[in-house]
């Protein structure tokens, strides 16, 4: 039987084709409507938004969980209808921020109970037609954000003379001696962990008291740009925060938030839009083409859309603290009064509501020198248009978000080889789709690891009975722990047709000598015909392996990625604080040393001579490519800005904050771009890194042949170049 949602007007039928043996969702999705039981029968409006700005008390579910199917709708049929190079999405997971103890029950000890309320699906018939009040799978869940715990929202008000400034709840920013959070305690370094809880509708039959979770940190970088306005330098706090997970309190057997904290946000779109912002106020936007010293450059200032949140997981993982690879989008919350277009009926009650204001309604396309719209020698973006073939409506979609044709998404796809989640979704004999069920598989899915993911790339293999990523003893089930009796070798299923111009990298970290660390990224492709095996056996020692997990890249866009999430080795170890100054980097070639009927073998061959370039400050030009179709890549060792307790610098705020600091780590950053041949490609480093603290003062560069997968050191005549003084030297 076909059901249809009146919001969004999708039916059951249209939305199979988001169920197969991939099942993609946007987590970290934003509800409004409060939820106390996780059950989804009724809405708590007692309360407010996640900003504490007023809503209106009856209706505020509508903006909740019908605005988000709506978005979700509308993305479905754009990527659909337009053939754009995303996942097709089946649900998301949304919530509620909890603030205060006060937000709970009676007695104020259970913010666990919370939820954004999704309601039980529903479905009528009206006028011979079968309507649902929704379509899309969605898992209930809140986040606790630590650094506002201490904050009293105030009273609501309903009546038309209500005066609020909306202004100030755009962002508060902390302005005492850290009172606690709800997350590490009394510990001012925890104080932007902001951790997001996916809660099942159902209580856990073992117990009948809890509920099933999955627990996950999110926009771990939200804050770094802000480093002399909010205090305790967030990058660190965050990685210490990070590092300290298995200590914290609320988690373990029998309590009520879960075992553990499961998972990390590699990516979330919230930072990555904020990262599209100018440095400057008239400054270009990153990403696009601008006029500095009298020359045209494609300029990267934030290299977040580069690196991701990569170096906190890799650091964490060289400590020997655990987590599944995520990446999250909350896209999908809008909030508005009125029907206006100017800025002030905005309100501001989510972060990103000034940038979306400003930058999809109120720009001027046709002089503002920030879109990139110059008159130039070759257009903006035409070998991208062309790839596109024409599909002008799929151009304007991405042309309205930021980073325009280079736009990515977060996205986690579950891997479903059996179509359980489908049958259970859709079940013929049932007169409504069976969302409950799905759900429920869905978190498991989850819990297990049974994910990958994605900022773009989708339907990565030609799936059949074994695990995309094979390893023994049973090869039904992905592998997270290598024991020392097994090899170094890992079969992959052959790759669909379509992703077979995919670049697929290792990381592997070893233990060596004195204890020193050494990390391997090498590069290789998958068959669409032959399952391909990597073969690490001989040039690694298994004994030594701390983790190994791959990344997919895109050479058409290095932004579209996908992440398996690692594997641990025998050397894993447990949670530990050591200092890892010595981390040594290698960059290895692989080729196929042997192909059969039924498989190709890959090796690696040799480590190959990167590029290096004096840091200076950290700000480099690379000329017109021979490639664009290359993968560019540059790595380095760096710490995170720190904050200035300068008097002179410090403003208010951070004078009475903490003057407890957290430890520094040094990040091991790799940054993927991809360079143009009708303009130089400038990247800016210095706003994200602190250029006096890198490492040996190199930095690395080298590219990645978007034929062969194969890495090789920057051609001579084609170095970067450091930008110094208006001047630009070969290094």
């Amino acid at each position: 039987m076909i059901v249809k949602n009146p919001i969004s007007g999708l039916t059951s039928e249209s939305l199979e084709e988001a169920y197969g043996q991939e099942v993609s969702l946007f987590l970290h999705c934003h509800l409004r409507g409060y939820d106390r039981s996780g059950q989804g029968f009724h809405g708590d409006t007692e309360y407010y938004d996640k900003y504490g700005a007023p809503v209106g008390m009856q209706n505020s579910w509508q903006e909740g969980y019908h605005d988000i199917e709506k978005k979700l709708a509308d993305h479905f049929k754009t990527v659909v209808d337009h053939q754009l190079k995303f996942p097709v999405v089946a649900g998301m997971g949304g919530g509620v921020h909890i603030y205060k103890p006060l937000h709970c029950n009676k007695e104020n000890k259970e913010p666990w109970n919370w939820t954004g309320w999704i309601p039980r699906p529903k479905i009528w018939l009206y006028q011979g037609c079968f309507f649902t009040n929704r379509c899309f799978l969605g898992l209930r869940g809140n986040e606790i954000q630590n650094n506002l715990w201490d904050y009293h929202p105030h009273e609501e008000q309903e009546g038309e003379n209500l005066q609020v400034d909306e202004l100030m709840y755009s962002q508060i920013e902390p302005n005492d001696r850290y009172r606690g959070g709800y997350w590490f305690q009394n510990e001012p370094f925890g104080r932007y962990l902001h951790i997001f809880s996916l809660k099942s509708h159902e209580n856990d039959p073992k117990t009948n008291t809890s509920s099933m979770r999955y627990n996950y940190i999110v926009h771990p970088l939200a804050y770094r740009a802000a480093i002399n306005t909010i205090p305790d330098n967030s990058v660190d706090a965050m990685q210490w925060a990070i590092i300290n997970m298995p200590n914290e309190t609320h988690f373990g057997e029998g309590k009520p938030w879960g075992e553990k904290c499961h998972g990390l946000e590699i990516f979330n779109d919230f930072t990555y839009f904020y990262s599209y912002q100018p440095l400057k106020k008239d400054g270009p936007h990153n990403g696009e083409l601008c006029k500095d010293d009298d020359r045209y450059y494609y300029f990267w200032f934030d290299t977040y859309p580069i690196e991701f949140a990569v170096f906190l997981l890799d650091s964490a993982l060289a400590r020997g603290v655990y987590f599944h690879t995520m990446c999250a989008n909350d896209a999908f919350y809008e909030r508005s009064i009125g029907g206006g277009e100017v800025p002030n009926e905005i309100l501001l009650a989510d972060p990103k509501g000034g940038l979306v204001r400003y930058n999809m309604k109120f720009r001027d396309h046709s002089n503002d020198s920030r879109l990139g719209v110059l008159r130039t020698d070759q257009p903006l973006n035409r070998v991208a248009e062309e790839q596109y073939a024409g599909n002008f409506a799929a151009i304007g979609f991405l042309n309205n978000q930021p980073y325009k044709l280079q736009t990515v998404f977060g996205y986690v796809t579950l891997l479903d080889r059996e179509l359980k989640i489908k049958n259970a979704v859709f079940k013929k004999e049932k007169k409504e789709m069976g969302l409950n069920e799905g759900e429920t598989l869905a978190l498991k899915y989850l819990r297990k690891g049974c994910y990958y993911s994605t900022t773009g790339l989708s339907k990565l293999f030609k799936y059949d009975h074994t695990a995309p990523i094979a390893r023994q003893p049973n090869n039904e089930w992905m592998c997270y722990d290598l024991t020392n009796e097994m090899e170094l070798t890992f079969t992959f299923l052959k790759c669909s047709d379509d992703m077979a111009h995919l670049i697929w990298r290792y990381t592997i970290m070893c233990k060596t000598t004195g204890n020193n660390l050494e990390t391997s990224h090498g590069y290789f492709k998958l068959d669409p015909v032959y399952q391909t095996v990597l073969d690490l056996k001989n040039s690694y020692t298994l004994a030594d392996v701390k983790w190994i997990y791959f990344t997919a890249i895109s050479p058409t866009n290095p932004q579209h990625r996908a992440w398996f999430h690692a594997i641990r080795g025998p050397a894993f170890g447990k949670p530990s604080q050591a200092n890892l100054l010595k981390l040594k980097h290698n960059v290895v070639k692989t080729c196929v040393s042997e192909k059969n009927t039924e498989v190709v073998t890959v090796t690696p061959v040799d480590t190959i001579q990167v590029t290096e370039v004096e840091k200076g400050d950290l700000d480099f030009i690379l000329e017109k490519v021979p490639n664009v179709n290359d993968i560019y890549v540059y790595f380095m060792q760096a710490h995170s800005h720190q904050q200035d307790f300068s008097e002179l610098k410090m403003n208010k705020k951070v004078k009475e904050s903490s003057r407890r600091i957290p430890p520094r780590y040094l990040q091991s950053v790799h940054g993927y771009f991809s360079c143009r041949d009708d303009h130089p490609t400038r990247i800016n480093l210095s706003a994200s890194w602190d250029k006096e603290t890198v490492k040996d003062n190199k930095v690395y560069f080298y590219h990645i042949d978007a034929n062969t997968g194969e890495p090789h050191s920057m051609e001579k005549g084609y170095e970067p170049k450091t930008f110094s003084n208006k001047i630009c030297t070969i290094s």
